[in-house]
């Protein structure tokens, strides 16, 4: 536990808030507004997206399809596994927010109707979010009382719903709960909770969470430790590990390939045999990805005259999650080792032919630095 603490700690400070250098800027958003630095900061990390006229209508409510998205982003757990399948009669399958809404609820951060309903394009009011963000906070038990106590704030608490006072009082606690300026004393639970408002909770609450989440984001926030093949410098930032461009990755080849043949495919495919890891052994890339690409150039070797020369690029990586996404390198073959006076003949006489077999271990080399997440070893853009 205390490894797992010294992660979550590390996330805190790992450049998931405020960075100026970076900010987003809406049309519509002055500097100045009240929620301006927390909108800055959640658009930087895609929490929050504008309009595509670059505006951000600080003002406008938010759909509850909409908040299952934000909050999910907000903790960074977009690209969880999945382990259970809920269903939700008016979320089919294909509704656009259908597998963020899915991960929502998996870590128990969602409000549903008694009927098994969503009621996705409804727009959540203020009661809602601050009760569904709170609970991806593992917090002390407080008493109503209490709760009344810390929402004394407002002069309209004893409008808050019953089933909403304990979580209300919970957020004002842990300074979750935004305070618009225009209306200082007021809860308004019943009122639609609007675009900025739910931004500078989400930055609230993602603080929150980050150093105490529920117990089913504890364990999604785990680095994935496996034994493997270490691959050495990585650099983390928090649970984010980001692998150097000219990096060697070991892969095997599938098919083979004999610079004296002619080619009938320029593509190729190679697998990773072995896990790929950190020095602490936190997984990077899993065993059975598959990296591809393109046979761009291959000669074949003539005697007197040239060596043959193959020049591979790597495109595209699948990894056991099904992900596919780039991965640009280039592969370096391996060479076999020559005493000086056959290399002497070798230059004089040329004519080293390429020959890789099924399986013959060869190396991507990365063209660009790979970032990792390495609760779930997805590759970020």
């Amino acid at each position: 536990m205390k490894n797992i603490a010294k992660v979550l700690t590390a996330l805190v400070f790992a450049g998931l808030f405020i960075n100026s250098v970076c900010a987003k800027t809406y049309s519509d958003l002055d500097k100045n507004h009240w929620a301006s630095p927390q909108i800055q900061t959640l658009s930087k990390d895609d929490v929050v997206i504008g309009y595509p006229d670059e505006t951000f209508k600080a003002d406008q409510p938010v759909s509850r399809a909409e908040f299952a998205t934000m909050v999910v982003k907000a903790l960074g757990q977009e690209n969880c596994i999945l382990k259970e399948i809920y269903y939700f009669s008016d979320v089919p399958l294909n509704y656009w927010a259908y597998d963020l809404i899915q991960k929502a609820q998996s870590f128990d951060l969602l409000k549903v109707y008694a009927d098994g309903t969503f009621h996705p394009d409804d727009n959540i009011t203020k009661s809602d979010a601050v009760y569904m963000m709170i609970a991806s906070v593992e917090t002390s038990n407080i008493t109503e009382a209490q709760a009344k106590k810390a929402l004394k704030v407002y002069k309209d608490v004893a409008q808050i719903p019953s089933w909403a006072v304990i979580s209300a009082g919970k957020a004002e606690l842990l300074k979750v709960t935004a305070h618009n300026p225009a209306t200082p004393n007021l809860f308004a639970p019943d009122s639609k909770i609007s675009r900025a408002e739910l931004a500078v909770s989400l930055y609230n609450m993602r603080k929150a969470a980050l150093k105490h989440p529920n117990a089913k984001l504890a364990l999604a926030m785990q680095p994935i430790v496996a034994q493997g093949t270490v691959i050495d410098p990585v650099s983390l930032d928090g649970t984010i590990a980001t692998i150097p461009a000219g990096t060697l990755l070991p892969v095997a080849l599938f098919g083979g390939v004999n610079s004296q043949n002619k080619l009938q495919e320029r593509v190729f495919v190679t697998e990773v045999k072995e896990n790929l890891v950190t020095k602490d052994n936190y997984l990077l890339i899993a065993k059975g990805t598959y990296i591809s690409g393109q046979i761009t150039d291959l000669l074949p070797a003539k005697y007197f005259i040239r060596n043959a020369k193959a020049v591979f690029e790597a495109q595209n990586i699948n990894t056991v999650r099904r992900q596919k996404t780039e991965f640009p390198g280039s592969v370096d073959l391996p060479t076999k080792t020559y005493k000086w006076y056959q290399k002497a003949i070798n230059f004089v006489i040329k004519g080293r032919k390429i020959t890789l077999k099924e399986g013959d271990q060869i190396y991507v080399k990365l063209k660009q630095p790979i970032r990792v997440d390495l609760t779930n070893s997805t590759i970020l853009k």
